[in-house]
């Protein structure tokens, strides 16, 4: 309530107040715009994004993690840095099998799908690389039970690879990682492998990382015995490397997996014969059974058709 004073003149106090009344109501609707225009551009702002992200199910997540650890596992495998891309090929080509064809649909999805499979690249690749050198590695404790070819096979298997079985190319494969990890990721320290301590905060150039150092490994094997694994080179260098391995770690038992295309009836030594004249020797003047000390007795040919 407003009180006016005795002889005080009020119209040129109601014009006052009218005036000042309707710059406040074209204050008050100039606000009123402005603020509605700020929250529509918020709410704008933020449809764009929501329509830019899709949630992938966890479900699913669980699925494309399965697919990257039987990709790691892939014992035919030329790069693992092209990991991320066999599983977004995957991902799309068992879209039907999986259920991913609903999400595939929708360009959103899709790219999150993507982003996701290449994601899994690392985190797997990194888990898989440890996953073997603690086959052949003693902890701090020195406690670590360290296991033959075969057993390592097996368990990494039942792991990674999808059904969780395994072969004789994945013995292989894992024969090769395995030998690299002993000659450039580890130390000896008396009679244990220990994993070789690096600068940097234990941390490595990406470019010098575990696996881009191993493919550059295969390539330079690729190059030198050809891509044909049934070649002559490669069968010299895979016997060679499963045996030292067998020397190292122990023999299998053949309980776990299929034996490998190799037959030793006497104590493994380090003797390295090519595996023509094994091959040659295992074929002349009876069975393979009666093989003289240092070979490596090799079967039929057709065994390595597991490559």
């Amino acid at each position: 309530m407003v009180m006016v004073a005795p002889l005080v003149e009020t119209e040129p106090l109601k014009l006052h107040l009218l005036t000042h009344a309707a710059i406040c109501r074209l204050e008050n609707k100039s606000n009123a715009n402005s603020d509605t225009a700020s929250v529509k551009e918020v709410v704008d702002s933020a449809m764009k994004q929501l329509s830019k992200h899709a949630e992938i199910p966890s479900t699913s997540k669980e699925i494309i993690r399965t697919l990257g650890r039987d990709e790691c596992a892939n014992p035919a495998r030329s790069s693992y840095g092209d990991v991320g891309k066999a599983v977004w090929a995957r991902c799309k080509a068992e879209a039907d099998i999986h259920d991913f064809s609903v999400f595939l649909s929708k360009t959103t999805h899709e790219t999150a799908f993507k982003k996701v499979a290449e994601a899994t690249k690392k985190k797997m690749l990194q888990q898989f690389r440890d996953n073997i050198l603690a086959t052949i590695v003693v902890d701090e404790s020195g406690r670590k039970e360290l296991l033959n070819l075969e057993k390592a096979t097996h368990v990494l298997c039942k792991k990674y690879v999808k059904g969780g079985s395994g072969g004789a190319s994945h013995q292989f494969r894992f024969a090769m990682i395995r030998r690299f990890m002993r000659e450039f990721e580890c130390e000896e320290e008396g009679p244990v492998l220990k994993r070789r301590k690096i600068g940097n905060g234990g941390r490595q150039p990406q470019d010098e990382a575990f696996w881009g150092r191993f493919d550059k490994y295969l390539k330079e094997k690729m190059d030198a015995f050809g891509i044909n694994l049934k070649d002559d080179k490669w069968k010299e260098y895979l016997a060679e490397t499963v045996q030292a391995d067998w020397q190292r770690f122990g023999q299998p038992n053949n309980s776990l997996l299929p034996a490998l295309p190799f037959v030793s009836n006497n104590a493994i030594t380090a003797v390295r014969v090519p595996l023509q004249d094994i091959h040659d020797a295992s074929n002349s003047g009876g069975s393979g059974n009666g093989s003289a000390a240092g070979e490596l007795p090799i079967e039929q040919q057709s065994d390595y058709d597991h490559f």
